[in-house]
């Protein structure tokens, strides 16, 4: 298990190096986090995922309605945790491998999407709290 779970970060880890030369295919997805272990052996993750299982999994990745699963590579594990099989959208762009490189993340509530995350709006935070000094 430890094995498989060091392989699927070195293999998240290498996919985030390349996806951000090649992800050159503007796209907008839909679809659910669903946890990558489930996703790299086939299986289903668990219509209700329990704290436990959530906890176990590394990472999670986008799975559509026609069963394609997208690593998110810039996207924090925590903010998709936040969202675990809630209907989302991310707009961003893809790779070769189907990687999407994340510029806006959408979760549909009520009836409509709501913008929860966007890549312009994270970077100037970052810019601000470290120009703040951390404050």
């Amino acid at each position: 298990m430890k094995k498989n779970i060091v392989m699927l970060t070195i293999m998240a880890i290498m996919m985030a190096v390349s996806s951000t030369a090649l992800a050159k295919t503007p796209v907008t997805v839909e679809g659910t986090f669903e946890g990558a272990m489930c996703a790299f052996y086939g299986n289903a993750c668990p219509m209700e995922p329990t704290e436990a299982h959530i906890a176990l999994e590394p990472d999670f990745v986008l799975r559509t309605k026609g069963g394609e699963n997208h690593y998110v590579v810039n996207l924090d594990r925590s903010t998709k945790v936040r969202y675990v099989k809630d209907k989302v959208r991310i707009s961003g762009k893809v790779n070769a491998e189907g990687t999407l490189f994340a510029e806006r993340l959408d979760v549909y509530k009520g009836s409509k999407y709501v913008k929860v995350w966007d890549l312009v709006q994270q970077e100037a935070e970052r810019k601000r709290f470290i120009e703040s000094g951390g404050n």
